[in-house]
C-alpha cells in the first residue's frame, strides 16, 4: 500500500513530484503537464472551460496549473477561455480572422475627472443609460426616416422596453429577436437600411448582460447578418458556413452545389467533410445557434465530458 501511495495518481507509475493545493492530490510532473496541455488545448468554444483535477474533479485555480505548463499553453488558454469572447470567421480567400461584434463600448467615454469622483458602479449605471438611450434613438431616427404607417404599438412597446429597461439575461435574447423581426418587417428595402438595421443590432448587444446571454446574441445577430465583408481583401463571406457569400441560398444549399459544380479539390473536400463529419474531433460547435455537442450521439458537449 506504502508504494501505490506514493505513485502518480494518472500512470500509477512514477514517483509523486508535486500535490494539489484544493484537493491535495498527487502526480508526476509529466503526467500533470500532459494533462492539463491536452485539456487547454481543446478548449477553443465560445464558454470558458474549467480545469479539475482529473481524481477528485475540484476546480484547479490557473494561478495553479499555470506553473507546471509552458507559456503558450496558458496564452492559448487565455486567448480561447475569456467570459465574453467574439465569436470569429478566417476569411476564405486570405484567411484574415473577422469578428462580427465585441463587447466593447466606444462611444461610452468618461473623463478622466468623471472617473476620479464617480464609483464604479455608478459609471456602470451611466454607461448603461447611454447605451440603452442610444438604442431608443437609433431606431426612433430609422422610424423617422419611414412613412407613418410604419410605426405601431409592437414597436412603441418594444421602444418603452428599452427606455426603461425592462429586461433581464433570460428576456433580452427574445426581445432582441422580436426588435430585429419587426424592423426588417417594417424597413421593406433592407439593402438601402443595411448599415442603420446593422448599427441597431451592434448598439443592442453593448447592453449590459451575463456571457451566456452575450454567446446567445453572438448568434443571432449573426443569424440576421450572415454576410460579412474581409476588411484586408474586400471579400464578402458567410459568417455561417465560412464559404464565400451565397445570397438567397442556405449554407447547405451553397455547400452542395459546390460539391457538385466543382471539379475534386481541397475546397470540395474541406466542404465534404463539413457536411459529414467523418474525422477529426466529436466536439461540434454550431456556427447557427452557438450549440455545443458531441457529434456522434449529440447530446451537449457539456453533458457528455461530465
Amino acid at each position: 500500500m506504502d508504494y501505490w501511495l506514493e505513485r502518480c495518481s494518472i500512470c500509477f507509475d512514477a514517483r509523486l513530484e508535486l500535490c494539489l493545493d484544493h484537493c491535495r492530490d498527487q502526480y508526476c510532473l509529466d503526467c500533470f503537464r500532459r494533462y492539463i496541455t491536452e485539456v487547454v488545448m481543446s478548449s477553443w468554444g465560445l464558454t470558458v472551460t474549467k480545469i479539475r483535477c482529473p481524481v477528485c474533479q475540484t476546480q484547479i485555480p490557473q494561478s495553479e496549473w499555470s506553473q507546471f505548463v509552458p507559456a503558450h499553453v496558458v496564452e492559448h488558454y487565455n486567448r480561447f477561455n475569456r467570459p465574453y469572447r467574439p465569436y470569429s470567421r478566417c476569411c476564405p480567400q486570405c484567411e484574415t480572422e473577422a469578428f462580427p461584434c465585441e463587447y466593447k463600448d466606444k462611444n461610452a467615454v468618461f473623463s478622466e475627472q468623471q472617473q476620479q469622483t464617480q464609483t464604479q458602479t455608478q459609471a456602470q449605471a451611466q454607461k448603461q443609460n447611454q447605451t440603452q438611450v442610444q438604442v431608443h434613438t437609433m431606431i426612433q431616427d430609422l422610424l423617422d426616416t419611414l412613412p407613418f404607417y410604419c410605426q405601431g404599438p409592437e414597436m412603441d412597446q418594444l421602444l418603452q422596453i428599452y427606455d426603461h429597461q425592462t429586461w433581464h439575461n433570460a428576456t433580452l435574447p427574445e426581445i432582441y429577436r422580436r426588435t430585429m423581426l419587426l424592423l426588417f418587417r417594417t424597413v421593406v428595402d433592407s439593402t438601402a437600411y443595411h448599415s442603420n438595421l446593422l448599427a441597431i443590432s451592434h448598439r443592442i448587444l453593448l447592453l449590459d448582460m451575463k456571457p451566456d446571454t452575450w454567446k446567445q446574441l453572438q448568434f443571432a445577430h449573426i443569424s440576421f447578418f450572415p454576410v460579412h465583408e474581409c476588411r484586408a481583401c474586400n471579400t464578402p463571406f458567410c459568417l455561417q458556413c465560412g464559404q464565400n457569400a451565397h445570397p438567397k441560398m442556405t449554407c447547405e444549399a451553397a455547400m452542395r452545389h459546390i460539391l457538385e459544380s466543382e471539379a475534386p479539390s481541397e475546397s470540395s473536400e474541406t466542404v465534404k467533410w463539413t457536411l459529414e463529419h467523418r474525422q477529426g474531433c466529436n466536439k461540434v460547435d454550431c456556427s447557427l445557434c452557438g450549440f455545443c455537442f458531441c457529434w456522434v450521439c449529440r447530446l451537449p458537449w457539456s453533458e457528455v465530458r461530465n
